[in-house]
């Protein structure tokens, strides 16, 4: 009887700890050290095809979050710098889109955390600046 008890603890006990499934979140996030108030237009796809957009403004020497994503399974790499379908467009006070690539990896900064070991759960920051030179 003490054995079949003590199986069946270990099996549940082994269920439970599969069954416990981590999570990754994404963050990109925006500084701006431009003399200005920046908007970036962030458009992204919604229910599969259909593209909605929003707007945020970042005052000078400010950061917004600007894309949260979270998936399940906690991932220690970070992975590719964009993984939805998510746009983002940056334009100053005057109207002028800003010149520097947004999606190229070697403007972004990545910072990743792992903010839990059981389950595994990691966070991946990803750091973008806008400076005044980045208009035309």
């Amino acid at each position: 009887m003490n054995r079949t008890l003590y199986t069946l603890s270990l099996v549940l006990f082994t269920l439970f700890l599969c069954s416990c499934e981590g999570n990754t979140d994404y963050v990109h996030t925006i500084h701006n050290f431009h003399n200005e108030r920046i908007t970036v237009i962030h458009q992204y796809i919604v229910g599969g095809d259909a593209l909605d957009q929003r707007s945020i403004e970042i005052n000078p020497g400010d950061h917004k979050e600007v894309i949260y994503h979270s998936q399940l399974g906690g991932r220690s790499e970070p992975g590719p710098l964009f993984t939805y379908e998510d746009y983002l467009t940056v334009i100053n006070a005057q109207g002028d889109t800003m010149t520097k690539d947004i999606y190229d990896d070697q403007y972004w900064e990545v910072y990743s955390t792992h903010e839990h070991k059981v389950p595994s759960a990691w966070r991946h920051d990803f750091h973008f600046s806008v400076k005044s030179n980045d208009f035309e």
